[in-house]
């Protein structure tokens, strides 16, 4: 059920018909006015006027698998997979978008860190990351 927001004006999908406001900020903001509204249901067709949120996750991971040419691996396709997930803004709750984010990134850990051999900066990545393993190594030791 779509309701008009007592604080902001904004039209929010409402969980009951009893709702006045959008977001707790605005039922915070209402009270400490000492405002009390009425529940107000939206006209038809009145839309919704705060603007959705967009994500350009997908498009950005395609550029940074495509930089280390790792599209077309198994970590890449799932890091794509994922990111289309989140960016197509589900039905998904908070905590299944948090956990989607997680994998997103592990996957793009796995796809950038099995980079193409003949790349000269993920060479030169992996020789710096070697060697600063090394001297953690020997400082731990001594």
């Amino acid at each position: 059920m779509e309701m008009v927001c007592q604080s902001c004006g904004a039209v929010f999908d409402a969980k009951r018909k009893t709702a006045k406001y959008c977001t707790r900020r605005c039922s915070m903001r209402a009270s400490r006015a000492g405002e009390l509204g009425e529940p107000t249901p939206a006209a038809p067709g009145q839309g919704k006027t705060k603007a959705p949120v967009t994500s350009h996750l997908e498009r950005w991971t395609r550029h940074a698998l495509e930089e280390v040419r790792r599209v077309d691996t198994w970590a890449g396709q799932a890091a794509l997979v994922l990111a289309a997930r989140i960016d197509g803004g589900g039905a998904e709750t908070g905590s299944a978008l948090a956990s989607m984010i997680k994998e997103h990134a592990a996957a793009m850990e796995r796809a950038t860190k099995e980079a193409a051999p003949d790349d000269p900066v993920a060479a030169l990545q992996n020789r710096v990351a070697d060697e600063l393993a090394g001297r953690r190594e020997r400082n731990a030791g001594g």
